[in-house]
């Protein structure tokens, strides 16, 4: 009989890797790998840094808008080189199809409303006599100094004004004045005092037309630059621009109500939607790229697209970098598409458009 050969202990040992060894040159090789991603970072020019962050920001308002369903947008400023997302969350959002004040995140307390079975959509809210409507204990994501959306369906009724139709007091609110036209009141920080103290900002609107007969689907949206009101999901006049950005009066222990006697809501309610106006953090560009033209805002509807209530032709971003100056060009689609070019910039002609000459030299005075 012949006995099976068998590897020696030697042999065995030679063939394989202790688990010191096997640790060893992992760590040896993730060095390595991370060395070679701070080198190619390095080496990547600084034009090609910041086409991609265009891009980035462009494609995270984009993703956002489709999965939240609101719109989003891009604000870009040349002067400081950066450029930041501003989108919208919804907060919660309230159909009034029973008693009970169901919604998300938390029920809705309506003290002695009334359910009516005729609303915009399914059953809603009517609000008689000593009725209120309160949402209090909202998500410490609604706490946002910069901004808020609100968006429902409103019949106020035929009298009783100044009425107040929501607010979060000491923030926001939504009123019809004496003459029955919507105003909107914010609480803004004064910027130019230390103390935190906050200024009062209203705006009418005379063009927002609320029927006592019927439901009207109002959207309020302020996100710190821009307030933009919409009846029937249409703007109804330009929007009211801030000459610099600015912050809500932040008051998280305030519920958002249909206002206090004797100026409380009078009415029917449906489909109420809270949102909060998210900022992201500012994205510097490369020093060695300039972004061109004044500050520009990118608007996303919620599909992803261009919003064409704002832009009716696709959009750019610029910006010039190198020697021999370049330009390379972010171009935004209608329907949401992203596309990027390069091409030579012609001081003469770019001295031309902005009145200013060049010299043999080829330098813009």
């Amino acid at each position: 009989m012949v006995a099976a050969q068998t590897d020696s202990p030697r042999r065995v040992r030679a063939a394989g890797f202790t688990l010191l060894e096997l640790v060893i040159v992992m760590a040896i090789l993730s060095a390595l790998l991370g060395l070679g991603v701070g080198a190619f970072r390095s080496l990547a020019r600084p034009e090609q840094t910041a086409l991609q962050q265009v891009k980035d920001a462009l494609r995270r308002a984009r993703l956002f808008a489709r999965a939240e369903g609101v719109p989003a947008s891009v604000v870009v400023q040349p002067e400081r080189g950066q450029l930041f997302t501003v989108a919208m969350r919804t907060v919660g959002n309230w159909h009034f199809e029973d008693s009970a004040g169901t919604g998300w995140p938390r029920d809705a307390d309506h003290r002695e409303g009334r359910i009516l079975s005729d609303g915009a959509l399914g059953a809603a809210l009517a609000l008689e006599g000593s009725a209120q409507l309160e949402i209090g204990d909202l998500p410490a994501s609604f706490n946002s100094p910069h901004g808020f959306g609100v968006d429902f369906y409103v019949q106020p009724a035929p009298e009783g004004r100044p009425m107040t139709l929501l607010e979060r007091s000491g923030s926001w609110a939504l009123e019809l004045n004496r003459e029955g036209l919507l105003a909107v009141r914010l609480f803004l920080l004064d910027a130019s005092n230390s103390e935190g103290t906050a200024r009062e900002f209203v705006h009418e609107v005379p063009a927002a037309h609320l029927s006592p007969n019927h439901l009207t689907r109002l959207t309020v949206v302020f996100d710190g630059r821009t307030l933009r009101v919409a009846v029937r999901g249409a703007r109804i006049e330009a929007d009211t621009l801030f000459e610099s950005p600015q912050e809500l009066v932040n008051v998280p222990t305030m519920p958002v109500t249909t206002g206090v006697v004797p100026r409380q809501f009078r009415g029917v309610l449906d489909e109420l939607r809270l949102a909060s106006v998210i900022q992201g953090d500012p994205i510097l560009l490369p020093e060695e790229v300039e972004l061109e033209g004044p500050q520009a805002v990118v608007h996303v509807d919620a599909t992803g697209r261009l919003d064409p209530a704002w832009h009716r032709t696709p959009l750019r971003i610029q910006f010039q970098h190198g020697e021999p100056l370049q330009r390379t060009v972010v171009e935004y689609g209608l329907l949401g598409g992203l596309s990027h070019w390069n091409e030579s910039v012609d001081l003469a002609d770019e001295a031309e458009v902005s009145g200013d000459s060049v010299d043999e030299a080829g330098v813009v005075r």
